[in-house]
């Protein structure tokens, strides 16, 4: 095909068809309702979760700069009470539509497979972590919910920054990233963690009957 014939499209018209696929086209005036905040985070496919506060926090102010009334409490609602909203990982952190949930366990069988050839984690793990592992999930299912700041550790010089997980933390994360745990809710921005099938609806909480590997980026090594 030469071309001169083929079809271009016209910058003007790239344009707007980016701002509609980002909702920010539709009238912002429209009423910011639980129902309307799971639409629009239905059409952009997720919305990253950010954890800087500046203003606030960016996953709000996305939805904001597209529904003039909307207020955090909608998003906490559908994450946290309707669970029509779920935590997990695309390229970040992000609240994602509950019914897609069902394709994450190809990503979690990926998860225990990485995790296991990942020297970061198996740094932050130790080597006794699948016992270890199998003692928290004990923990939880007889105590209930836990947050990493419930386990105390002695760092020994040990640095605590951004990465700088302690082993409860690095093991709470793993059971995340491999499913068997689900972040409940945030509680001054910290995970809660609890079993995942006392998260999620039981509907939602198995595998597809096909097999969604190839829809599903490998955990990062």
């Amino acid at each position: 095909m030469s071309r001169d014939a083929r079809a271009f499209v016209p910058l003007a018209a790239a344009r707007r068809l980016f701002l509609h696929a980002q909702g920010l086209l539709d009238d912002p005036a429209r009423r910011a309702t639980p129902a309307a905040v799971f639409a629009l985070v239905r059409r952009l496919g997720f919305v990253q979760i950010d954890s800087i506060p500046v203003v606030e926090r960016a996953h709000h102010l996305i939805l904001a700069a597209r529904l003039d009334g909307y207020r955090p409490p909608l998003l906490t609602r559908l994450v946290e009470r309707d669970r029509k909203l779920f935590e997990h990982w695309t390229h970040d952190a992000a609240f994602i539509p509950t019914d897609w949930f069902p394709y994450w366990h190809a990503r979690f069988e990926r998860a225990h497979h990485g995790i296991r050839r990942n020297k970061w984690w198996q740094e932050r793990l130790g080597a006794d972590y699948e016992r270890a592992a199998a003692d928290m999930l004990a923990h939880i299912r007889s105590a209930g919910p836990v947050t990493s700041k419930d386990f105390q550790h002695d760092r020994r010089g040990e640095p605590a920054g951004w990465w700088g997980w302690k082993p409860q933390k690095a093991l709470l994360e793993y059971l995340w990233h491999t499913g068997a745990l689900a972040v409940a809710r945030r509680e001054q921005f910290q995970k809660v963690y609890d079993l995942m099938e006392r998260v999620h609806p039981a509907e939602v909480a198995q595998p597809p009957a096909s097999d969604a590997s190839d829809y599903m980026p490998a955990l990062d090594e």
